[in-house]
């Protein structure tokens, strides 16, 4: 136990080393391309999608993180019910966020409910007791492909306006593997308590 719990530290601090650096990097590629206007532009655009997001997520993923914990007693039967009351009104409220926002932040906005998907699916792998889909995808995967394909633009001479979309990318590609390691976690009949309904019918 002491060694799996040891595993499992090592592998957070190293994602979020990665993801720091990659944003560090970021930075500095982004201040030395373009001038401050419009650096300052992107930086808002990413740092107004990120807070909407962190918003949208009505702390969904903590509260699934639990029920999914809790449904191991009754043989994780429930779960896509469980599943289904967390995204729904996260992506709501997410998609109203997009709609607003898109004169401020552009093709971004539409990003916006990707981006609060991804986070609860990679909550729900943590409510099945790994974090690796976590480490991987949100601490290493996502920062390191904003890294280089908002580099890539930048020294493809795309205009700053563009940025945020090559920022926002790659949650499409997270959004797929995030999906596809959940639904190998989770059981294919799952039920809701009490129905006896099978919910990914």
């Amino acid at each position: 136990m002491a060694a799996v719990t040891f595993r499992r530290g090592l592998a957070g601090v190293s994602g979020a080393a990665i993801s720091a650096l990659a944003q560090f990097v970021l930075v500095v590629v982004v201040t030395r391309a373009y001038p401050a206007a419009e650096a300052g532009g992107f930086f808002t655009a990413t740092a107004l999608a990120l807070m909407v997001a962190g918003v949208a997520k009505l702390d969904a993923g903590n509260g699934l993180i639990y029920f999914i914990a809790r449904a191991r007693t009754y043989g994780y039967r429930g779960i896509s019910g469980y599943l289904r009351a967390a995204l729904v009104p996260c992506v709501l409220v997410a998609a109203g966020a997009a709609v607003v926002l898109y004169p401020r932040i552009g093709p971004l906005a539409a990003l916006l409910p990707v981006m609060v998907v991804v986070d609860v699916l990679l909550a729900a792998t943590r409510g099945f007791g790994s974090l690796r889909p976590t480490v991987l995808l949100d601490g290493m995967l996502v920062p390191a492909c904003q890294l280089v394909l908002v580099a890539a633009s930048a020294l493809a001479g795309t205009p700053a306006s563009w940025l945020p979309v090559a920022w926002g990318a790659p949650y499409l590609p997270a959004l797929v593997l995030a999906a596809a390691g959940l639904r190998g976690r989770a059981p294919r009949t799952a039920y809701l308590p009490g129905t006896g309904r099978d919910l990914w019918r």
